[in-house]
């Protein structure tokens, strides 16, 4: 088997049924199963369920993304992992594009695609600058780290990057397996750019692969905006304070929620009282997260 793709549902029955008619459309020219692990979805996919094209697996309790992919790689068979969120659609071939290129390059340890929104137009597909003090310090009332942080490939060459989109990463299931998968203590959010910095000290690197084109509606199937900050500031941490130390997540934050309070003073100024409410809100879920 060339390629195990594990897809990771809750409560996205219909999203995930039109991104596996995508695959069956899109894919050509390799053996790939389709694995998708259900993290105990309060509206059962009974769909996915009788499916004979499927390896459905059922976890009694909700594992969050990362563990979720794990319980998915232990029942795979194929020599590549490719993890896909169910909120994709496939525009082309994409799973061989990413094939290949691990095929013919055995340096890299993952590899990702270009992800487009809905409307075709550029989305957030992976970042060339690891998450650090710098980052956040670049972040600093604005986007001006933008310029300095890309998110998309509009070339035609693949790019090295810091890290790719766990909406659609490809790895060698050993070499998955030998980094220990995705943090088991991380629920969601940053787990992606925790297995890549492990990739990346086991000597590999990691790469975009712009020949491999994916729509991703992205937040379609995460859709509660308070829990999903307060899950992604919990990933954040564990991030942080795993892959360099506490005192150093602490000063990192501390430089987020001075971005935060600056936001705060620019919505007072300019009277913006719909920005305003938004970002006092996000500063009384992000000043719990010390």
């Amino acid at each position: 088997m060339d390629v195990s793709i594990i897809i990771v549902n809750y409560n996205t029955e219909k999203l995930i049924s039109e991104c596996i008619k995508s695959i069956y459309e899109k894919t050509q020219g390799i053996s790939f199963e389709i694995i998708v692990v259900d993290n105990a979805s309060p509206i059962p996919p009974n769909t996915l369920k009788k499916s004979n094209k499927i390896i459905f697996i059922q976890s009694k309790i909700n594992l969050g993304f990362g563990k979720a992919n794990n319980l998915g790689v232990q029942h795979a068979t194929g020599d590549y992992i490719f993890c896909l969120n169910p909120d994709t659609i496939l525009i082309n071939n994409a799973i061989k594009e990413l094939f290949d290129f691990m095929q013919k390059n055995s340096y890299v340890g993952i590899c990702g695609s270009n992800l487009y929104q809905q409307d075709l137009t550029p989305g957030h597909s992976y970042e060339m600058l690891e998450p650090s003090i710098i980052q956040e310090t670049l972040s600093l009332r604005g986007s001006t780290s933008k310029r300095f942080n890309e998110d998309f490939n509009s070339s035609a060459t693949p790019k090295k990057v810091s890290h790719v989109v766990g909406a659609a990463l490809m790895i060698p299931r050993k070499l998955f397996n030998e980094v220990g998968g995705f943090d088991k203590d991380i629920f969601m959010y940053m787990e992606e750019t925790l297995l890549c910095h492990l990739v990346k000290k086991k000597g590999y690197v990691i790469y975009n692969v712009p020949q491999s084109k994916i729509i991703h509606l992205e937040g379609k199937s995460f859709q509660i905006k308070r829990h999903n900050l307060e899950t992604y500031l919990s990933g954040r941490k564990i991030y942080f304070t795993k892959r360099y130390h506490s005192i150093y997540y602490i000063l990192c934050h501390t430089i987020y929620i001075t971005n935060i309070g600056l936001n705060i003073i620019y919505s007072l100024i300019t009277k913006n009282k719909q920005q305003l409410t938004k970002w006092k809100e996000y500063f009384s879920i992000a000043i719990k997260h010390f």
